[in-house]
């Protein structure tokens, strides 16, 4: 949590107060700990950090966060939710025991406050980071989001990060040619969803959902609804583009780019897998 430091222990929320300017601490141990993991170890931490107004968002943030994301450790952050000072302070403050007809209350929320926007704070951001650091050789990605659905279910988040985790570390280590030749499906529980005009047949938009894990809804184009659908297992992605080519009338080589990419994309968000056996991603 980012909270004003105090000399005063009365003023410190003892247990979760790191008495640490802004989210200093954060930052320290995203910094630090990828010197002490095992190569394929992993850290998965609670995250609150500060957007200071003008400064970079997404993996641009995410970089700022863990100085070794891209290098030395494959990093990826989900954001789930951004408070203006004035929110972020209400709610620790409530949480704390303090109510709004409280002398005391309108006290620390004034400090909290300034010392926000001391530091020129315009939103404090909370989400989860994961880092895995990679063996010699192999490549780091590094994937920043913004995730408003769902987190669980049937199937643990967890347990669905990791997976997505895993098979995004795996497809990092391709070219788009390799990845290509690989056979791809849709994860479990993947619904094709098509939003018609009532009492038509004409189709308005085609969106991909996962409603499990790590809630997706992702809306799509012809290309992008044809390729997914197609991706059972039987086909490599590259025979898929290459007859997708011949059925939309456009180049081979530009239907094999943009079907590297949409791969690499719906991958990344969970919704695609690699059809051979899963990879496992411990945690250590």
């Amino acid at each position: 949590m980012i909270s004003p430091q105090h000399t005063d222990a009365e003023k410190q929320f003892v247990y979760r107060s790191s008495n640490e300017p802004g989210d200093r601490l954060l930052r320290r141990l995203l910094a630090e700990v990828p010197a002490v993991l095992n190569e394929g170890a992993c850290l998965v931490t609670l995250a609150n950090w500060e957007f200071v107004w003008g400064s970079e968002d997404g993996e641009q943030a995410l970089a700022s966060l863990v100085p070794e994301a891209g290098d030395t450790c494959s990093a990826w952050l989900i954001e789930r939710g951004r408070q203006t000072p004035l929110e972020y302070a209400s709610l620790w403050l409530r949480d704390g025991g303090l109510r709004e007809h409280e002398t005391r209350y309108h006290t620390r929320l004034s400090e909290w406050i300034a010392d926000l926007t001391s530091r020129n704070v315009s939103r404090v951001c909370f989400g989860y980071v994961m880092l895995r650091k990679v063996a010699s050789g192999e490549r780091a990605f590094v994937h920043a989001e913004r995730v408003a659905g769902q987190l669980g279910g049937e199937t643990h988040f967890g347990s669905a990060w990791s997976a997505a985790f895993a098979e995004h570390a795996a497809a990092t280590q391709l070219s788009d040619d390799a990845l290509l030749d690989k056979h791809y499906s849709l994860c479990d529980g993947v619904e094709e969803v098509r939003t018609l005009v009532p009492g038509t047949e004409e189709i308005t938009s085609i969106s991909f959902v996962l409603r499990d894990g790590i809630e997706r809804f992702e809306s799509v184009d012809t290309f992008t609804s044809a390729m997914l659908g197609a991706c059972d297992g039987d086909l490599t992605l590259g025979e898929i583009a290459g007859a997708l080519a011949e059925l939309l009338d456009v180049a081979t080589d530009d239907a094999r780019l943009e079907a590297a990419r949409v791969a690499r994309d719906f991958i990344a968000r969970g919704l695609l897998e690699d059809s051979a056996p899963q990879h496992q991603l411990e945690l250590t």
